[in-house]
């Protein structure tokens, strides 16, 4: 996990739909504080900037929230297409 560096975010995320739903909004700025900067390697697999790997359970860890909340609020940003997820057995690939 990174702890060096800045991300941008736009006042306009106030008027963002979900950011009233406090379980999503968290979600969606772990995944943008967790998202890879530049591209790398994961078991030979090219995670790009933006993207980064994880599980609900991990998340769910993470941050506190049951797996069901977890996937919840992974619906709803993937309902409004703000991620994209790709799914393998063990774990996941999101964009964000």
């Amino acid at each position: 996990m990174y702890t060096e560096g800045y991300i941008k975010l736009s006042r306009k995320l106030l008027e963002w739909g979900w950011y009233n739903d406090q379980n999503t909004v968290r979600l969606f700025f772990h995944l943008l504080l967790c998202a890879n900067y530049k591209d790398c390697e994961f078991h030979n697999t090219v995670i790009k900037r933006g993207q980064l790997v994880t599980s609900r359970k991990k998340l769910s860890e993470q941050l506190g929230l049951t797996e069901r909340e977890i996937r919840t609020a992974l619906e709803h940003l993937t309902s409004t297409n703000d991620i994209a997820i790709n799914s393998t057995p063990r774990y996941s690939i999101i964009t964000v």
